[in-house]
């Protein structure tokens, strides 16, 4: 049986999936897995057994991120702009001159390393292996690259550690956060980024995705690892949080929550019956080509006739071997929106203003 990766806990509550997986890469899998919340503290997370480690294996030994798109970060829509995703998080969380040195944990192409290149700080990045653009590698202010096994044994500290959608992936989260705890100076920050699957239900739906975090679980897993969150921002980027961790010296009593469980359950058993009823449909076009683009795509039964996008520069370009084209006036179409909670409801509203498709989404 396993055990709980944040409390350790083997009371468990299996829930069984019933949908086809994608990977966080935007890439198709066969791979299949059922998940469980801890009857404890409430935890959703995968199953992890051998076979899901070597699957997950897999899907890292070829994983691409966002360089088949030609791009170093996710693109982000904020107010009529067009930005990428860490350029709009360290203007908003991270543009402070007290911070001196700074590492990327998990920095794959160095993407939440960018915004800093310009400045007077010390650089560094770890994970398993150097993928920094030869931007980064070149720039004065970036120190060196540390190879993850060699930041675990280092005294050196940092005044910013940052993980951009890092803690999601891990499944010894307590452990890699009480490690880089160690390595703060006094007055150091942890930020880090990961997905609120109670406002995103599409976070569900990635294989490689151990946890699922919603504020319970986050305020839990800080407490464990003996981190303060002093900041927890909901609303900047949607379906995301946003968090400022220091480090703690007080340990809390932490009360179960058995409402928040049973609320995760009937979310999770929801997100499922909304799938089979988008089955009932005979075909569907879709906008964007993003991770939910795609987990539609797959477990949608029916004919999808079309991608679109509102990205001028995706117009022209391949999503699973169709065209995407540029959306259309006067089109009755089947369009499905694979967005969610305050975006689905801005999107769905600016469409039926302009356009006559038949828009469809999970709600």
């Amino acid at each position: 049986m396993n055990k709980c990766i944040i409390c350790e806990s083997k009371e468990q509550i299996v829930l069984k999936s019933n949908f086809k997986f994608v990977s966080s890469d935007i890439k198709k899998i066969n791979f299949s897995t059922n998940f469980f919340i801890c009857n404890k503290c409430g935890c959703l997370q995968k199953k992890i057994d051998k076979n899901y480690l070597k699957n997950i294996n897999k899907i890292y030994k070829k994983y691409t991120g966002f360089s088949k798109y030609n791009e170093i970060d996710q693109r982000k829509v904020l107010n009529g702009g067009n930005f990428n995703r860490c350029e709009l998080l360290f203007k908003k969380f991270l543009n402070k001159n007290k911070y001196y040195e700074v590492l990327d944990y998990g920095s794959s192409n160095g993407a939440m390393l960018m915004p800093f290149i310009g400045l007077n700080k010390k650089l560094y990045a770890t994970d398993l292996k150097c993928n920094l653009s030869s931007k980064i590698l070149k720039n004065k202010n970036f120190i060196r690259f540390i190879n993850l096994k060699n930041f675990q044994k280092s005294r050196k500290k940092y005044d910013v550690i940052t993980m951009i959608h890092v803690l999601e992936h891990l499944r010894q989260p307590k452990e890699v956060l009480s490690n880089i705890r160690r390595k703060l100076n006094k007055n150091g920050i942890i930020f880090v980024q990961i997905p609120n699957f109670l406002l995103n239900p599409f976070d569900l739906s990635v294989y490689d995705h151990t946890i699922h975090f919603d504020k319970n679980t986050l305020i839990r897993l800080a407490i464990e690892s003996n981190l303060e969150i002093i900041k927890i921002d909901e609303e900047f980027m949607n379906g995301e949080f946003s968090i400022i961790l220091r480090k703690s010296y007080k340990n809390k009593n932490i009360k179960k929550n058995n409402e928040s469980i049973l609320k995760k359950i009937d979310y999770f058993n929801s997100f499922g019956e909304k799938i089979k009823k988008i089955n009932k449909i005979k075909n569907l076009s879709l906008l964007g080509s993003s991770i939910s683009s795609l987990f539609i795509k797959e477990n949608f039964k029916g004919e999808i006739k079309n991608f679109y996008d509102e990205d001028l520069s995706k117009i022209g370009k391949y999503f699973e071997g169709k065209r995407i084209k540029k959306l259309a006036k006067q089109n009755k179409e089947n369009l499905f929106l694979p967005f969610y909670d305050k975006k689905l409801l801005q999107i769905t509203k600016r469409l039926n203003k302009s356009y006559d498709y038949n828009l469809i989404c999970l709600d």
